[in-house]
């Protein structure tokens, strides 16, 4: 999966990152709906990931980026594991981070 980091236009001083496509996850089946959110002095990645997943389910994995774009967690944490969940969204309010997830429902 490669995510193109946008960053806002009051940022671009301070990531080199603008621009750049680099892989996040190179596992193979398919890895869909990226959420980008930067938070504690990193990016954080969250997307639907089917690499050990059945056609009904599948997990949501994550993983940290620096701001020099070295991905410190390659391939992916599981955070939720064969499940329906899609669809991850991240909301940071300048001490806790949440992801939400669409079920199945």
């Amino acid at each position: 999966m490669l995510v193109k980091m946008i960053v806002p236009f009051a940022l671009m001083t301070v990531f080199s990152l603008y621009g750049s496509d680099f892989p996040i996850c190179q596992s193979f089946d398919v890895q869909a709906t990226p959420e980008v959110i930067y938070a504690d002095g990193c990016f954080y990645v969250f997307w639907s990931d089917f690499r050990y997943s059945s056609i009904d389910t599948y997990s949501v994995y994550g993983a940290r980026v620096m701001v020099d774009g070295t991905v410190l967690d390659p391939e992916g944490k599981e955070i939720f594991a064969n499940k329906a969940e899609t669809r991850p969204a991240a909301a940071y309010d300048g001490s806790n981070l949440l992801v939400v997830l669409q079920d199945s429902c």
